[in-house]
């Protein structure tokens, strides 16, 4: 039986034969899919339709990918990252000819209660034809569990490349705090803390995110990096001085990217203590402080920059740290045994 591999980035072409070399047992075939386009970068940006717009590009691309992959492969065992070709996938897979791992689920609670209701049943449909369903927090089994009413669920540990950086061309300050994403984040808490270390240090924070994210916050203080993508976010994080992830105490999963790609870039991390990160990292690669707590940010942040070589010193070990654990293949291995 052919094992599919459904990846979410183009650029894991690179990685191939490396993959098919490490998995030679089985026999091995590779799809490549990506979330953006230009044409899903372009609509991101506009007002009020923006986000609508982005939610339905992405479906219809997806929904092509599933459509393809399912034409052309009859009974076979199949790992998808991509999870919304993956839940696609369930829904064609009625008859069950396929075996399939879903990676990466996640399903975010709404404020419209109809809207979250006709989702949630419109996806339980669909996970019908799907075997696994991996979650990257140990919280979301049971969290997810108890919503859908079926025992699907594994945690797996994630993990990813950052092989196909490039540079960001937009202007940076010289010293500055670095933080972006959009899932899950806690901007207000973030933007609150830094408003008040400001007035003591000469220090700019950036936040690389969506301005419709932070549409409800005071941005004055703040850059805003609204022209960062996904290949130049490290880049506009490489020179800053520390990172900052804030986080919502919540059962789902959040932030890991950006987490593991400040590990792999060697910076101090201050990050929210919240259980999807601590199945990740200890004191031992970041600095944990107490989620949507100003007052314990602010002290985490002068404690950094007030001894500032001491942390670089401390962790500057986190990049063995990601290469040991955190790889795409260390993810590939620990997805194929699910």
């Amino acid at each position: 039986m052919d094992t599919l591999f459904i990846l979410d980035k183009i650029d894991y072409k690179k990685k191939e034969k490396e993959i098919i070399d490490k998995f030679k047992n089985q026999n091995i075939k590779i799809y490549y899919t990506e979330y953006e386009d230009a044409l899903i970068r372009k609509v991101c940006k506009w007002k009020f339709i923006g986000e609508i717009l982005l939610h339905i590009l992405y479906w219809i691309k997806s929904y092509r990918y599933a459509r393809k992959i399912y034409k052309e492969n009859g009974k076979c065992k199949v790992i998808c990252i991509n999870p919304i070709v993956g839940i696609f996938l369930g829904m064609k897979n009625r008859k069950n000819k396929m075996k399939i791992t879903l990676a990466g689920f996640l399903f975010e609670p709404k404020k419209n209660k109809f809207y979250y209701f006709l989702r949630k049943c419109i996806v339980k449909l669909f996970l019908k034809g799907i075997d696994n369903i991996v979650v990257y927090s140990r919280n979301e089994v049971n969290y997810y569990e108890k919503i859908f009413k079926i025992k699907k669920f594994t945690f797996v540990k994630y993990g990813i490349d950052y092989e196909s950086h490039k540079k960001y061309m937009g202007e940076l300050p010289e010293k500055y705090i670095f933080s972006g994403g959009r899932s899950n984040r806690d901007y207000h808490t973030l933007i609150e803390a830094y408003n008040k270390v400001k007035k003591m240090y000469a220090i700019d924070l950036c936040i690389a995110t969506r301005p419709v994210v932070l549409q409800n916050e005071n941005t004055t203080n703040t850059i805003v990096l609204k022209d960062v993508v996904l290949e130049t976010f490290g880049s506009a994080m490489e020179f800053s001085d520390f990172v900052i992830l804030p986080l919502m105490e919540r059962e789902i999963s959040a932030g890991h990217q950006v987490l593991l790609e400040a590990l792999e870039r060697n910076k101090i991390v201050i990050v929210s203590k919240i259980d999807a990160v601590l199945d990740y990292v200890s004191d031992e690669q970041v600095i944990f402080y107490e989620s949507s707590n100003v007052e314990d940010l602010i002290s985490k942040m002068k404690e950094v920059l007030d001894n500032y070589n001491l942390y670089k010193e401390k962790y500057r070990n986190n990049y063995l740290f990601y290469n040991e654990n955190y790889t795409f293949m260390k993810f590939l291995e620990r997805l194929i045994s699910v």
